[in-house]
């Protein structure tokens, strides 16, 4: 079954062949990003009802470094650990982006043939272009 996130995707990649519509799609794709609820695995089970919750995410060595799993679906994540007992947190891509920031290559869906990879130039293009306060930058400079 297709999620609404899938489709973001089949849509975005669709779109690389078109670059008329690429921009467009890529924008769509992360507006769709930052407003999915993800899962992501983590070590420790969380204490939400903290105010500061600090989140230990489940960090896999990949071939070109260490890398965060997410997926969108539990059924997803349920395939990834079969039996195995793990802890799950629910944030949108959001949350996600701004938790763990470009440090890490990010990677939706690892387990499915068509994953999704955020490298940290992603990430970092992301944080920059949606989420930087250059309100807040020229303030700091007196302007």
């Amino acid at each position: 079954m297709l999620t609404t996130f899938d489709q973001a995707l089949e849509k975005l990649r669709a779109s690389e062949k078109n670059p008329e519509i690429s921009d467009q799609a890529h924008l769509e794709f992360y507006m769709q990003f930052f407003d999915t609820t993800f899962y992501l695995p983590v070590d420790e089970e969380p204490d939400l009802s903290a105010e500061d919750m600090e989140l230990f995410p489940i960090v896999v060595e990949e071939e070109d470094g260490e890398a965060i799993y997410f997926f969108d679906t539990e059924e997803r994540l349920k395939e990834w650990i079969g039996e195995e007992k793990i802890f799950s947190v629910a944030l949108t891509g959001e949350d996600i982006l701004m938790t763990f920031g470009p440090e890490r290559a990010l990677i939706l869906n690892p387990t499915m043939d068509d994953a999704k990879e955020f490298y940290p130039d992603e990430l970092e293009f992301l944080l920059e272009t949606f989420f930087n306060d250059s309100d807040e930058e020229e303030d700091e400079d007196g302007e």
